[in-house]
């Protein structure tokens, strides 16, 4: 975090240098406690106008990123908090306390699309969803849908600040890295032709579509292997899978799938996968449609897409799967949004004897001690 203090001549001239956003035309004239989500010389900030003179830069990239704000602002007055992940000046003496929290997640959030939807929760739409449940009876049956459809929304609310975990799958030398090269960009995994060159799991964040990815390559799967080493990754493999909320099944279509259904029965039923048929291009497209098929027919909720890493063919459409899957439903900006892990937890249901109502009380009661 960085702090400007400054007079409103001296603040205007800082940030019509470096800052840009679509919400005011002048930064200096926001009203006290106005948040503004923009861009600072290329860097995603939120700006707060704390006082009269005084406004605060948030960003995401730790201090090198402030070091940059600073440096940009060096002829004024700047103070930087040590800690900018445990800062707590910004409570409920500047902002009532759900804004607050609201805040701290838009600061969190790691793509224009994510930090939209929780701005979009600043804006009020969450606060006058919240007042208008606890004005309610608590007997309507009103209340008890709308906590629900909160709730509903509390996975996708998670993601707004961190990446959904997607792990790569499938037996050895199939194109796994390679496909994970291709969604990255460049070459974060080691391309080689030769079974077990990956041996531990590699992770790499990457934006699809606007939404943050965890990519994670891993080692070939294959049922008998005399490398310790190998066996030791693929143990690791297994291990990993309980972790990850998408699974990329990668196949060479131009080999016999003889360990397919093993690797597919190992994944959990809530996990959902993708099968991806690489290698198209050493293939017909009678082979290619026949393979396709058998798996669609076999593993009929698990969608099917076919690519070339060498040639490219197919890349945009496996990502595009990979979207879908991840995210099926995409709510509108104006759904209230349980961007909060305080709220997120307070929905959540113990799996105990707890009646529904009991539930709700709880859930609304909890509610008022934020607002």
């Amino acid at each position: 975090m960085v702090e400007l203090r400054a007079d409103p001549k001296l603040a205007e001239a800082v940030f019509s240098q470096n800052f840009s956003t679509t919400i005011l035309k002048r930064v200096v004239e926001a009203p006290i406690n106005r948040i503004l989500f923009g861009n600072w010389n290329g860097e995603d900030v939120v700006v707060v106008r704390t006082a009269a003179e005084r406004w605060e830069i948030q960003c995401h990239g730790g201090r090198a990123a402030v070091d940059a704000i600073q440096k940009s602002i060096a002829p004024f007055l700047v103070q930087v908090s040590p800690d900018t992940e445990d800062r707590s000046e910004l409570t409920d003496s500047d902002l009532r306390r759900l804004e607050s929290q609201i805040t701290r997640t838009l600061v969190q959030a790691p793509t224009v699309r994510t930090a939209s939807y929780v701005l979009a929760q600043l804006s009020g739409i969450l606060r006058q969803e919240l007042e208008r449940l606890v004005a309610l009876p608590q007997e309507s049956e009103d209340v008890g849908i709308s906590l629900r459809q909160l709730r509903k929304w509390s996975a996708f609310s998670s993601h707004l600040t961190s990446p959904w975990r997607v792990l790569i799958l499938g037996p050895p030398n199939v194109g796994k890295s390679s496909l994970v090269n291709a969604f990255l960009g460049y070459e974060r995994s080691i391309v080689f032709d030769e079974a077990g060159t990956t041996r531990d799991v590699i992770e790499a964040e990457t934006i699809l579509d606007g939404w943050p990815f965890l990519i994670c390559d891993s080692a070939g799967l294959r049922a008998r292997t005399d490398d310790e080493i190998e066996r030791a990754g693929i143990a690791g493999v297994y291990d990993q899978i309980s972790f990850c909320e998408i699974a990329l099944l990668v196949v060479d279509v131009s080999e016999a799938q003889d360990e397919l259904e093993n690797i597919v029965t190992t994944l959990p039923e809530a996990i959902p996968c993708v099968a991806v048929l690489n290698k198209t291009d050493l293939v017909s497209e009678d082979r290619l449609r026949e393979t396709a098929a058998a798996i669609s027919s076999h593993w009929a909720n698990i969608p099917v897409v076919c690519t070339s890493t060498l040639t490219g063919a197919g890349i945009a459409e496996a990502m595009e799967c990979l979207v879908r899957t991840a995210i099926p439903e995409i709510p509108s900006k104006s759904t209230p949004l349980p961007v909060t892990s305080d709220l997120r937890q307070r929905l959540i249901q113990p799996d105990n004897e707890r009646s529904d109502r009991e539930w709700t009380q709880s859930v609304l009661e909890s509610i008022r001690q934020m607002l």
